[in-house]
């Protein structure tokens, strides 16, 4: 547990030039675009439907960004746009 409380304290640092956008939902394609660094990135959910997972990561969000990166890198694939 300590490990984990550990890489989400490193994921919370903000890092040098590197900007988070917000987290968008495009409901035709089922997937969520965001900006990290400026590049734009879309990301299909793994099992999650689109707006469920949407959800979850907004909720993540109002928190910690590094954190719903983290939880949607692991729960969806991205790709750079």
């Amino acid at each position: 547990m300590e490990l984990l409380n550990e890489l989400y304290t490193i994921l919370e640092k903000v890092t040098p030039g590197l900007e988070m956008g917000g987290f968008l939902l495009d409901t035709k394609k089922g997937t969520i675009i965001t900006k990290i660094g400026g590049k734009s990135y879309e990301f299909t959910p793994k099992e999650k439907d689109a707006a469920e997972l949407h959800k979850s990561v907004v909720g993540v969000a109002k928190h910690s960004q590094g954190r719903a990166l983290a939880y949607l890198k692991q729960h969806a694939t991205g790709i750079p746009l």
